[in-house]
């Protein structure tokens, strides 16, 4: 499946793969009118009564948001609080407490009973407190319809193992069955194949692949081993069995689909790989559903929402996690803007996703001169950089596990963005992390002249400040002078990569 150009910038993409998330949760549950409609056609006779998808505009009070994207904010909210931290106990704890607050905003959006009485369970202020028991009935689909921003979190293959941790402890604190948090899994790690631009045709192969690895990381954890692996099998079965359906086992051809596959075929589609019969209601199905839609739309909006949210199953959560990957793929610039423009929860959404690239890309300095003080400079970034920690180069050279064994006060903001007009901030953290040893201070130093020369070049060009000159400058005219910067750091920062 080809695959076009996108017309965003991949930050942008991110704010409109969470925004879209919101539109495709609110197309597909009609304020539960169409979720709980079994009969696709009828869906689509009501739409062309609406006037079509471009006419409809997705706002309250007719189309509000369901469970899936209040859910799914909680999730993001809580990845960008906690996630930079190495301590993982920190981030489940904070999306237990996300999860458990979010229950306050559920009035008419139809939670699930077991999202209601698991986050019940939780008890985010005390340790392990966002663990709960196993659940034979944990098997449904509210693990994977808010798991999709923990592929933006964590969307590079060297990132792997913390999305698979996060993934599934962020299911089980609801879902703890692996027909459930395995398709938290499987919504993440699609999203995260979506950020790589890897084919789509072998994201199904990347998941069976994973399975092995997301049983390992069961194992390791050694909390209801034993009745994780007695139901593991179930869901990779049933994904083995729809990726020879598509004849995508190889994830080296495009699917096959069959002829006509209109909204009764598909009808019929749903409901074989359900449960149940309710398709897109379970942990397997509704990723699936959602892919085949994905595939199948083959970036055409209309497609995709006729696929993904109007049919005969659980059609918000089939709608919400295909459309975060139509954002990340391919932007909003196909979507009729007034799908999109008053979508409940919008700036909150596209701010999750912009905090979020933040995170995951901190190493990037992207947009225009005109939102250049709003750029970020990540210390554990530069410093890895630079070589200042005794690292060198190394990609995957242990930074923050170098600073772990500091004192606290002696890296205060470790991991944390910083904006670009607090050259005091990074030079005295960068300053005070070498402590009172004289090797680490050897090592700091050149680090820093670098760090000096690069904000000279960018906000004093042709001049030579000392240390505290610039720091009043940047005090009190910074706002003027960070026009300059995006150019003028693209130099001194290469500078600082040769080291």
């Amino acid at each position: 499946m080809a695959r076009s150009t996108p017309a965003y910038s991949l930050k942008e993409r991110y704010g409109h793969a969470m925004i879209l998330s919101g539109v495709g949760d609110a197309l597909g549950y009609k304020n539960g009118s169409w979720e709980f409609c079994h009969n696709g056609e009828s869906i689509y006779k009501e739409l062309k009564e609406l006037g079509g998808l471009e006419k409809i505009s997705v706002k309250l009070p007719k189309w509000m948001v369901s469970d899936d994207t209040v859910m799914h904010i909680a999730t993001g909210e809580a990845l960008i609080e906690s996630s930079t931290q190495d301590d993982r106990q920190k981030l489940f704890l904070s999306l237990a407490k996300a999860y458990k607050k979010c229950m306050n905003d559920m009035a008419g959006r139809a939670p699930g009973l077991t999202c209601m009485n698991s986050t019940h369970q939780l008890r985010p202020l005390v340790p392990d407190g966002y663990q709960i028991p196993f659940n034979p009935r944990g098997g449904g689909c509210g693990a994977a319809m808010r798991a999709m921003c923990i592929g933006l979190r964590y969307p590079m293959p060297e990132q792997l193992n913390d999305l698979i941790a996060v993934s599934i402890e962020s299911g089980r604190m609801t879902h703890h069955n692996p027909v459930g948090f395995l398709g938290s899994l499987a919504s993440a790690l699609f999203t995260a194949y979506a950020v790589q631009e890897k084919p789509a045709r072998s994201w199904g192969q990347g998941l069976m692949d994973c399975l092995p690895l997301a049983l390992e990381y069961i194992e390791s954890t050694s909390r209801f081993v034993k009745e994780n692996k007695e139901t593991w099998d179930y869901f990779g079965t049933q994904w083995k069995k729809y990726l020879e359906l598509r004849c995508l086992v190889n994830g080296e051809q495009d699917p096959v689909f069959p002829q006509p596959y209109g909204f009764k075929e598909r009808d019929e589609f749903v409901k074989s790989v359900s449960y149940k019969g309710w398709g897109g209601s379970s942990g397997h199905d509704a990723p699936m559903i959602a892919y085949d839609a994905y595939l199948g739309a083959a970036g055409d909006w209309k497609e995709l929402c006729y696929r993904s949210m109007f049919h005969a199953g659980d059609s918000d959560s089939t709608g919400v996690i295909a459309a975060c990957w139509f954002g990340v793929t391919y932007g909003i610039s196909s979507v009729p803007p007034k799908n999109h423009q008053r979508v409940e929860y919008r700036d909150r959404l596209e701010k999750i996703g912009h905090h979020l690239y933040d995170i995951a890309f901190p190493e990037r300095i992207t947009g225009s001169c005109k939102d250049t003080h709003k750029k970020r400079v990540w210390c554990y970034w530069l410093l890895e950089k630079s070589g200042a920690t005794g690292y060198g180069s190394n990609p995957c050279g242990s930074v923050r596990s170098f600073w772990s064994n500091k004192p606290h006060e002696h890296m205060p903001w470790f991991a944390r963005p910083m904006r670009r007009k607090r050259f005091e901030a990074l030079y005295h953290t960068f300053l005070h992390a070498a402590g009172a040893n004289a090797e680490e201070q050897e090592k700091i130093e050149p680090f820093l002249c670098k760090l000096t020369q690069a904000f000279q070049v960018a906000f004093y060009p042709g001049k030579k400040l000392c240390i505290k000159e610039m720091i009043i400058g940047f005090n009190k005219v910074m706002e003027i002078k960070s026009i300059q910067c995006l150019k003028a750091l693209h130099a001194p920062f290469q500078d600082i990569w040769s080291m």
